[in-house]
């Protein structure tokens, strides 16, 4: 089965994505997080001050288990052949463009772009572009 890739945002570069691939972390076991989710679960619905803790507790949980996943390395001959076409999307997400108009941007082939494109960032250039279109609306 082909893993599945989970998108984070870079905060220091918009135009530099991150991939993790969900996974099973097997040192980790339910009882060592379970508490402090549930911690989170119930500051999260108090009042502002009250969530702060909540927020707290968020983020050293996401510091404990970060070291503990393992980082998909999608700096590579692919993605560089297809870094254009991504740096298009994430500047111009909302226009409208074809997947031949992206393929000429990387001087490829539109059958090969949107192969390197699929393998490399786990979905259709067009989806990707919706996806960034929501990340951006959300944000």
């Amino acid at each position: 089965m082909m893993p599945v890739p989970l998108h984070v945002d870079n905060r220091h570069s918009k135009f530099s994505p991150n991939q993790f691939c969900l996974q099973k972390i097997e040192s980790l076991s339910p009882e060592s997080f379970l508490p402090c989710f549930e911690a989170i679960h119930k500051y999260i619905s108090g009042d502002s001050f009250i969530k702060l803790k909540a927020y707290g507790l968020f983020y050293e949980l996401y510091a404990d288990i970060l070291p503990l996943l393992q980082y998909k390395k999608i700096q590579n001959s692919d993605f560089n052949n297809i870094k254009n076409a991504i740096d298009y999307i994430e500047q111009n997400y909302e226009k409208e463009f074809s997947v031949e108009q992206l393929a000429q941007m990387c001087h490829l082939s539109k059958s090969r772009f949107y192969t390197l494109f699929r393998i490399t960032m786990g979905c259709s250039p067009i989806a990707y572009r919706n996806n960034v279109r929501i990340r951006k609306a959300v944000n």
